[in-house]
């Protein structure tokens, strides 16, 4: 029970900063940083592997219209 609940709550604060991260369009080190942390989380099974990798996928091209940008 307790294990639910600690993913649970994983879950969401995974969410909660990718989300958080795809509003304020932070810097590439911020990016870079979710994307370790969606690593990390796909890793410890908190998200499906798959998952991580499509949030990845749509931060790098968020990272790339930002660079585009500039």
């Amino acid at each position: 029970m307790l294990f639910d609940k600690e993913m649970h709550c994983g879950k969401y604060s995974i969410r909660t900063k990718t989300n958080s991260l795809q509003r304020a369009q932070k810097s590439k080190e911020a990016i870079m940083k979710a994307v370790s942390e969606l690593d990390k989380a796909a890793a410890r099974g908190v998200i499906h592997p798959n998952n991580a990798s499509r949030r990845k996928g749509r931060l790098m091209k968020k990272l790339a219209a930002l660079e585009a940008k500039k």
